[in-house]
Parts: C-alpha cells; structure tokens; sequence
C-alpha cells in the first residue's frame, strides 16, 4: 500500500504524524504539509486547486492508494472558532469529512482515512491520532 498523508504544517506534530504512519503501515508515505492541512481544500479556490493538482499528480505517478487526512486540535486555522465558543473538535471532524468529500469528488478508488491529533493543554503537547469516521 501506497499512501499520502496531507496535513498541517505545524512542526509541533512530527511525532505523532510519524507515530500515525507507524502505525498505518506508511513509514514511507509521501506528505503535503501547509498550513491547515485538510483544510485548505476548503478554502481558496486557488488553494483548493493547486492541493488537488498536486494530488492528481502525486497518486498515479507514485501508486498512492491511500491519503490520510490528519488535522489538529490547538491548530492556528481554528483560533477564531475557539475565541467564539465553538466546539474545535466537532468542527475540525466536520472539515476533515468535507475536505474528505472535495479529495473523493477529484479522485475515485482512493481509501481517505480521517484523524484528528489531540492536544493536551495540561501537558502542553499532542497525543496520538484518533481515527474519526
């Protein structure tokens, strides 16, 4: 199995991002990372269209069947939401799905698996991915 993972940016996740990999069976999986990560397909319309370009080049060319999407809680892309009271975790799941959808709707036949990684405000650090359906 061949697999992408598209996530944020944010350095605060190597760990757990290669623990998810480990995990998955992608030690070797090629990474798009840009702030947000998932997200960004539900931005901009060129942000949505250069990610998906870079995704319809990536999966034939590297005989990707799998891309996970992992997103974050205390992610700088949700800061607005927090200060307005919202849930993070339910509307970084309800991204995640959408931004599942957007990947789904360019490219068929592909596994999209969907995960959030914790952040542990007590400890200051994330915790290990949690699949979300």
């Amino acid at each position: 199995m061949a697999g992408l993972v598209l996530a944020c940016s944010d350095g605060r996740l190597h760990e757990s991002l290669l623990a998810l990999q480990t995990r998955l069976g992608l030690d070797h999986a090629d990474r798009i990372s840009v702030p947000g990560g998932p997200l960004a397909l539900l931005r901009s319309e060129h942000e949505r269209r250069s990610l998906l370009d870079w995704l319809t080049t990536l999966v034939p060319a590297h005989d990707i069947d799998t891309i996970v999407l992992a997103a974050h809680e205390d992610c700088l892309a949700y800061t607005r939401a927090r200060r307005a009271g919202v849930d993070e975790r339910a509307a970084v799941a309800r991204d995640l799905r959408a931004a599942r959808d957007v990947v789904r709707g360019r490219l068929s036949g592909l596994t999209v698996p969907m995960y959030v990684v914790p952040y542990d405000v007590v400890a200051a650090r994330f915790g290990s991915a949690e699949r979300v359906d």
